[in-house]
């Protein structure tokens, strides 16, 4: 048994090498630009000839020991590039999948896939080597491999991506790709611990997040939506010695305690460019995080959005969770402004409040709730209704109803006729009572008349508009219009269903029996069908007859001698 142990690398370990990278082009590309910046290049050539024979050719320092080239984890950079960067001393292992001849100084050297895992053998000897050749004298290191057929097409547009915020001019083909500011014209920037820090406007097109020499990682960083658009970050590399990359990919960063560091940092970068702006709308949880972080900002701007009812196809939880009330127009606060809290009530609920509101016409100015602002001093002073219940009065009595219960409404008010769902009750009034609660907490109910109540669940998908129960004041003052709007708003949810019809045809099919319904309680049995017919007659048959004609239709009962239906198109008078 062995007394010590230490680490090595396995033959087997040499045998996987072509798997440390996925072998692409642009892995290849990357790997030896950046070993040329470390080299002390001014300059990158990179030339396409002959039978798809790519050269890349850099100005360096070159290579020293040709032996590094095949020593796993062997750079052989200086001191200073390797506190600076960590590099892996394997990025010409990115080349292990291809036959490449490498050349540098005096020497050049052929090396191929059995080379790089350690197979190659010569004649009988048994070392695994790769032979060193004598050659003309060049400055820096020139590599030079046949790619494949299918990364011709695509050569240019991975060079100039890769090159874009490369620091280093880069040329191909004796063409010099263009170089781009990775922070491009940032809305604020701060230098920390060796990084450049850049806010800018977020762009989805562009995920690039860090870039470290040319080499664009997209990591997540911290971002904040602030005053309508989302601000996003981006970090450039100066000189930072902490920032690791995870080895041998670099394509991501070690999630260690710098980074959490920097996520910090950048959340402190996000808030001090807010204290620069003339005003924000950030929550007080976000207010209270940059005072933590020693940034003083003012308090979020005293506006919230006009209060807009919910519908059933936007529901009041996916508007709170959504911010969807800002739909509304932003309204300045006031004296007046009354926050409107109805997230806990059903859209349907909403819906008829919200008629009984603006009939009464108060004297506020109704705004949609902003939960996030909860802890601003404005924001809690102001007035607030809620709570919204619903009661009727009929025969002298006023009764409370859960308008969304039929049999016990029923039997709150005698009403035994109300027994099946679809019919149009009628009483002398139906109320919608809140409560507005003031902020030093005294609170006050207000009493608002109703010309509708819509019996059946809002949550519930109603095939047929014809089963909702409602219930109608008699000093109502409800076109059919607005009762058809009404339910449309409370009750039409579209169907995702892939054998669906299109939202619109869905909508246009669920107005049109809305109608149906609304003319059936508020019109008389013949005046109810006579617009039926004429809604018919509107969706389908006005816009097939000419402009210049009119349409008469007699309609007859069966059993009659002359015809049933009788068509008369004739020229306008």
């Amino acid at each position: 048994m062995t007394t010590t142990i230490q680490a090595q690398v396995s033959q087997a370990t040499l045998s996987k090498v072509s798997r440390l990278f996925n072998a692409s082009l642009t892995d290849c590309l990357n790997e030896l630009l950046q070993n040329a910046r470390r080299a002390g290049a001014s300059r990158i050539t990179i030339m396409l000839s002959g039978e798809r024979q790519l050269t890349i050719e850099d100005d360096g320092t070159g290579i020293a020991d040709p032996q590094t080239l095949l020593t796993l984890g062997e750079s052989n950079w200086s001191e200073e590039t390797q506190h600076q960067e960590d590099p892996a001393g394997m990025g010409i292992f990115s080349l292990a999948n291809r036959n490449v001849t490498i050349r540098s100084h005096d020497w050049q050297v052929y090396l191929t896939p059995a080379h790089f895992a350690g197979e190659a053998r010569c004649f009988a000897d048994t070392a695994r080597v790769a032979f060193i050749e004598p050659c003309e004298m060049i400055a820096g290191t020139r590599l030079s491999f046949i790619i494949q057929e299918a990364e011709v097409p695509d050569l240019r547009y991975r060079v100039c991506q890769i090159a874009e915020f490369y620091p280093l001019p880069v040329w191909l083909n004796g063409e010099a790709i263009p170089m781009q500011n990775f922070l491009h014209e940032p809305l604020y920037t701060e230098d920390w611990q060796g990084l450049r820090i850049g806010i800018r406007h977020h762009y989805r097109w562009r995920q690039e997040a860090i870039n470290f020499y040319g080499l664009t990682l997209e990591q997540s960083l911290p971002d904040l939506y602030c005053n309508g658009e989302t601000l996003s970050v981006r970090v450039d590399v100066v000189d930072c010695p902490q920032l690791k990359l995870v080895l041998p990919a670099r394509k991501e960063v070690v999630q260690d305690a710098f980074w959490a560091a920097l996520g910090t940092t950048i959340r402190g970068v996000l808030y001090r460019y807010v204290a620069t702006l003339p005003h924000h709308d950030l929550s007080y949880t976000q207010w209270q995080e940059a005072k933590a972080l020693g940034v003083e900002l003012q308090v979020a701007r005293a506006i919230l959005h006009e209060f807009t009812p919910a519908t059933l196809a936007v529901s009041a939880k996916q508007r709170a969770d959504s911010n969807d009330y800002e739909s509304g127009q932003p309204m300045l606060i006031t004296d007046r402004s009354l926050l409107i809290d109805l997230d806990d009530q059903a859209c349907s609920e909403q819906q008829i409040f919200w008629r009984a509101f603006e009939q009464a016409q108060l004297d506020y100015e109704p705004v949609a709730p902003n939960h996030s602002y909860v802890g601003y001093a404005w924001y809690d002073s102001l007035p607030c209704l809620s709570e919204v219940r619903f009661e009727i009065e009929q025969d002298g009595k006023v009764v409370g109803v859960e308008p969304w219960c039929e049999e016990q409404f029923s039997t709150g008010v005698d009403a035994p006729a109300l027994r099946s769902v679809g019919i149009n009750f009628k009483v002398q009034q139906a109320w919608a009572i809140a409560l507005i609660t003031n902020g030093s907490k005294d609170s006050q109910e207000v009493r608002l008349a109703c010309d509708v109540l819509f019996l059946g669940d809002s949550d519930r998908y109603w095939d047929e508009v014809e089963q909702i129960p409602m219930v109608l004041s008699q000093s109502a003052q409800l076109s059919i219009e607005d009762l058809a709007t009404l339910l449309e708003a409370s009750y039409f949810s579209p169907s995702t269903d892939s054998d669906a019809d299109s939202v619109y045809t869905q909508r246009e099919d669920f107005c049109e029996v809305a109608y149906e319904r609304a003319t059936k309680a508020l019109l008389t049995e013949q005046a109810a069908l006579q617009e039926r017919m004429t809604m018919a007659a509107e969706r389908h048959l006005r816009w097939i007859v000419p402009s210049n004609q009119k349409l008469e239709i007699r309609l007859l009962p069966r059993g009659v001698d002359e015809p049933l239906v009788c068509v008369e198109l004739s020229e306008m008078d």
